[in-house]
């Protein structure tokens, strides 16, 4: 077992655009936000998914390698993992 905090995660920088699209009543002050500023908000949303994306790491993982144990040779079927990222609230 590996003793160690893992040290990739996927959520290292954001797109402008992307920001705008989820609060285009802001779009003046994300466009006018500077590269430390959105690189700053990037990680501030990747510390809020860590534990969700470790969580969807260990699920693929378990789904493409108990297809291999099966003798399945195929990829993961990415249609059959939940993508609703949607509000629950």
């Amino acid at each position: 077992m590996v003793e160690r905090e893992p040290t990739s995660f996927a959520t290292n920088a954001i797109d402008r655009d992307d920001l705008v699209w989820c609060r285009p009543e802001l779009e003046a002050q994300i466009r006018s936000l500077d590269a430390d500023e959105l690189r700053q908000i990037a990680l501030a949303v990747g510390e809020l998914l860590q534990d969700e994306f470790w969580s969807a790491v260990r699920s693929i993982l378990s789904q493409q390698f108990d297809q291999a144990t099966d003798g399945v040779d195929e990829e993961v079927d990415m249609s059959d993992i939940d993508n609703d990222n949607s509000d629950p609230t």
